[in-house]
């Protein structure tokens, strides 16, 4: 028997699947029930809210239309954009014109200048050298909290690791500057279900264009800034526009996803004690339990498409000019791919797993993204392998498209700093 997911929702029943709204907290807390009980009517799914939208949850489906740019447009903005939730059109929202100028949002050939530009800063090869860096972030953040024996592990580890690693290694910012990002982030109006991805975009954007600016004066050092400000598209250059909002991108992409999922693989690993001993006794077991936990629980849950022609997917007939969600989440919980799809199996093939997206669109950053995934598991169950959640925490997902924690407490027993720098995990 595999390990069992355990029952995030509090006993929230499946709502109607065709009223499926990603911004309302019941269907947001039930998201892999509602996910279960659309696979069980079929693979495609009509949504009534925001005037309509087609949730495509079969893997062979996503497979489909994230590798057709010709049918399934990503120029295309996510449901509360455009509509409220009766369908009403308003002004577009500032965060979806940010996404809209990016590498995600362009479709191929356009896409292909920026990507081929970037593609270089994110091989195997490339990232490869940030892992001792990485290993030790991970345990400066430790020793900020080991003492006092508790934390909350997603304000205190998992997002300020995402941000360093991005800030440090991919965009050369001085550490220091994230003191700013946090300012403008903490400036945020309050909001008890966590800030949207919408709201962190907007103060992101509001950081990198001072930041942007400045490198522009500076000495070139051969990075993703430095290659989005020379990279030209049909003779022109990037305009500053699109370079702060791919350099948006990439901080929010490698904060609010890489983050999300370490926070929800230690929350996952605080409720299945024995599968916790295990990865901590042998560290080695720990790249496939990754891309496992990646297969639960990705952070990308959806992706929006219009339909630009005509065409019939999973039954359904999708008409031009339909809009459509990618349900990444669900596709890699597909029952006819996986058996038991919401149990966790070590043991499990997950090379189909669609975390990382599909086609031209799949992310850039995914190498990044998996050895920092697995050197933060890696370093906390060393130095952590016992732990409890915090009395009476309920795991409370995002209101948004991505899965992650709003707060993650801990606690476990007190322990001094490291007094060396950490030795690498033998594999």
């Amino acid at each position: 028997m595999g390990t069992t997911e355990s029952d995030r929702t509090g006993g929230c029943p499946v709502h109607d699947i065709h009223q499926f709204d990603m911004y309302d907290p019941a269907y947001v807390a039930a998201i892999f029930d509602v996910f279960a009980a659309m696979h069980a009517e079929g693979p495609v799914t009509r949504a009534e809210p925001y005037g309509g939208w087609w949730i495509i949850t079969g893997h062979d489906e996503v497979f489909a239309a994230a590798r057709d740019h010709r049918t399934f447009s990503r120029q295309t903005e996510f449901p509360t954009h455009r509509f409220t939730r009766d369908g009403q059109e308003f002004p577009p929202n500032p965060a979806s014109a940010i996404m809209l100028r990016t590498l995600i949002s362009l479709d191929p050939p356009a896409h292909k200048p920026v990507r081929v530009a970037l593609n270089p800063h994110f091989t195997p090869a490339a990232i490869a050298p940030y892992e001792p860096n990485i290993r030790a972030y991970a345990n400066e953040l430790i020793d900020s909290f080991s003492e006092r024996g508790s934390c909350d592990a997603w304000l205190d580890f998992a997002q300020p690791l995402a941000h360093v690693v991005i800030f440090a290694e991919l965009l050369h910012c001085p550490v220091e500057r994230l003191a700013d990002l946090w300012a403008i982030i903490e400036n945020l109006p309050p909001n008890a279900n966590g800030h949207t991805v919408d709201d962190l975009l907007e103060a992101m954007a509001e950081f990198v264009t001072d930041f942007v600016l400045w490198r522009k004066e500076q000495p070139p050092l051969g990075d993703v800034i430095d290659t989005l400000l020379a990279t030209e598209i049909n003779g022109q250059p990037l305009s500053l526009d699109v370079v702060i909002a791919n350099v948006v991108l990439i901080l929010a992409a490698g904060v609010e996803t890489t983050g999300s999922v370490i926070a929800t693989a230690l929350d996952f690993l605080g409720r299945n004690t024995e599968l916790r001993a295990q990865l901590a006794a042998d560290p080695a077991l720990l790249e496939q339990a990754c891309e496992e936990l990646l297969r639960l629980f990705g952070s990308v849950q959806l992706q929006p498409r219009t339909v630009m022609q005509d065409t019939e997917l999973g039954g359904q007939q999708l008409k031009r000019g339909d809009r459509v969600l990618l349900a990444y989440g669900a596709a890699s919980r597909d029952p006819k791919l996986y058996e038991c799809p919401e149990e966790f199996r070590l043991e499990r093939d997950t090379k189909s797993h669609v975390a990382f997206g599909l086609g031209a669109h799949r992310c850039i950053g995914s190498n990044i993204a998996r050895l920092e995934f697995r050197v933060a598991l890696e370093e906390w169950l060393r130095r952590i392998p016992v732990y409890e959640l915090g009395a009476g925490h309920v795991y409370r997902r995002k209101i948004d498209h991505i899965h992650g924690p709003v707060a993650l407490p801990l606690t476990f027993p007190a322990s001094t700093r490291e007094t060396a720098a950490p030795a690498g995990v033998a594999r």
